[in-house]
């Protein structure tokens, strides 16, 4: 049977979107722009050792990072520009444009998926709210064939300055009937 560990590094983009509880949104940037980092990085490191000549104008590491990311951000190149007679680079630049697109996706559904809301609220006439649903989902995955379960929160005077909050389920049917007797 598989570690617990290896069943996140295999599925890293359900780790990212459902690690919540351990990672904070401010690891989560982190991560996220450290991968970007990583990734001009590595790409640099690759650019320089190319042979002279595969590259205009890359003379050491700091041209090299500055081809990499001008290569993930567009393929306009000006000044610094790939030699189309060195085919390794040409590989290299077509590996690192794919890398790019497959990171910026991932990491787009990562911060779509972390940093969404899901409600939806119903209003009377006069604008005030008395129906509002939360997509919640209280184990922190994936949400596949979902359940859905309506739970009616109610505030009750239980005393002369004691509140309690009570809980109902409501189906599907019970939300209907009480949209036809609030006029909606």
């Amino acid at each position: 049977m598989k570690s617990k560990l290896t069943l996140y590094y295999n599925d890293l983009f359900h780790t990212m979107v459902n690690v919540r509880p351990i990672m904070p949104s401010y690891m989560f940037l982190f991560f996220f722009f450290g991968s970007y980092i990583v990734m001009y990085l590595a790409f640099a490191y690759v650019y320089l050792l190319e042979p002279a000549g595969c590259i205009s104008k890359v003379n050491h590491f700091l041209h090299a990072l500055w081809f990499s990311v001008h290569t993930s951000a567009t393929i306009g190149y000006g000044h610094m520009a790939p030699n189309p007679d060195c085919p390794s680079t040409n590989l290299m630049i077509l590996l690192q444009v794919l890398t790019t697109n497959l990171l910026q996706a991932a990491l787009l559904g990562c911060v779509y998926a972390r940093f969404s809301e899901h409600m939806t609220c119903h209003s009377r006439p006069d604008g005030s709210q008395w129906l509002c649903i939360r997509v919640g989902n209280m184990r922190r995955h994936q949400l596949l064939h979902p359940e859905v379960r309506m739970v009616l929160m109610r505030l009750i005077q239980t005393g002369p300055e004691k509140h309690e909050y009570v809980y109902s389920d409501l189906s599907v049917a019970q939300v209907r009937q009480m949209e036809k007797q609030l006029g909606n």
